[in-house]
């Protein structure tokens, strides 16, 4: 599979985002987990991104953040396809933010917060993944 083929699927609430993968229908791979609470270089980003919208409230901020470290792996060309799943503000938070070539590869989103749900259990709650190849 390559990055074009690969689909990612980030799990959001405002407070923390699980990056993830998965090989055909329902293998999941988590590529990292971000918590709002820990220093933004986790995604690549200086803490000045919250300091440029110190009255954007802070789950918005962080959402932002998810959606510019996807607009960069998009132009970076790391994935083909993306599912969205947040709640409904989060969510709306994340597609405002997308840039077009990231926005383009949205198959998915998913208005509900499964930041609780095991890997096991992901399957049953997003669309059929990519056949194996």
């Amino acid at each position: 599979m390559t990055a074009s083929d690969a689909e990612w699927i980030v799990i959001a609430d405002g407070e923390r985002a699980r990056f993830m993968t998965r090989s055909g229908q329902a293998a999941f791979h988590t590529l990292k987990i971000v918590q709002a609470s820990e220093p933004l270089a986790q995604l690549g980003y200086g803490d000045r991104a919250l300091r440029q919208t110190p009255r954007q409230p802070a789950q918005d901020r962080f959402a932002a953040l998810v959606a510019a470290h996807l607009n960069a792996a998009a132009g970076a060309g790391l994935f083909g396809r993306l599912v969205l799943a947040a709640p409904a503000r989060v969510l709306q938070v994340l597609e405002a933010d997308l840039d077009d070539p990231a926005r383009s590869r949205l198959i998915c989103r998913i208005e509900q917060d499964l930041t609780g749900v095991p890997d096991s259990a992901l399957a049953s709650h997003l669309p059929p993944g990519p056949a194996k190849g």
